[in-house]
């Protein structure tokens, strides 16, 4: 288990996401390129678009449908192909990050940002829900060994329709390893549990159920009473 094996998994998996791209490309223009020639042998004076071929209506139909669906059951089956390789290599690089030492150094590199716009919802408390957002990322960080440097970066600053002054904020988690490191670190198990995440919330005075939307009232009692008892 080693940091070389990390980065040649975390290469395959790009090397897999440009491929997949590349082939998209073809398929798309190998797509429209056949449209094209259906419709000029139907439409020899007409102008294409693709638009126009895929009018119900005015277009080529049932010809265009009939292509349409031929290229979309070829991409599904490159798409399956590619979910499945990329699927395979995420579990072992999983697997890997588990066993793997995180690699340290004096310098710093950013590991995760939280933008306050990620919590809007929550109105003037969207800064404090981002920071504890980002919080729980250095905590991570913290719980393997790694220095955590958070940096709070204003991104933009106005005025609501009432005149409310607001600002906008982008939290930074900075930590001490490199980036194969924090692609280690991204992957390791949690180190806390359900119960003591919720104590954690309590404590920052945010709600658990805003981060875990699904999360029942009943079950974050019964977390909170856990974390009490100890």
């Amino acid at each position: 288990m080693s940091v070389v094996r990390v980065k040649e998994l975390l290469d395959a998996a790009e090397a897999l996401r440009v491929k997949h791209s590349e082939e998209n490309k073809a398929m798309q223009a190998a797509y429209e390129a056949e449209c094209q020639a259906a419709w000029k042998a139907r439409f020899p004076r007409r102008k294409f678009s693709m638009r126009a071929s895929a009018d119900k209506a005015k277009g080529n139909q049932p010809e265009h449908g009939q292509i349409h669906e031929k290229w979309m059951a070829k991409y599904d089956a490159v798409y399956k192909a590619f979910k499945a390789a990329l699927d395979a290599n995420e579990k072992e690089l999983v697997a890997e990050a588990a066993q793997t030492d995180i690699p340290v150094f004096d310098g710093l590199t950013l590991y995760h940002t939280t933008p306050s716009d990620n919590y809007r919802t929550q109105g003037f408390g969207m800064n404090k829900y981002a920071e504890a957002d980002a919080q729980d990322y250095a905590d991570k960080a913290l719980a393997y060994g790694l220095q955590v440097h958070l940096r709070k970066v204003k991104t933009y600053e106005g005025k609501d329709c009432c005149g409310w002054s607001f600002t906008y904020y982008d939290y930074e988690v900075w930590v001490s390893t490199d980036e194969i490191g924090c692609e280690i670190l991204s992957r390791k198990p949690e180190t806390e549990t359900m119960a003591e995440w919720v104590a954690k919330c309590d404590k920052r005075s945010v709600s658990a159920r805003v981060f875990c939307p699904f999360m029942s009232y009943d079950l974050e009692e019964k977390l909170r009473r856990q974390a009490a008892v100890g």
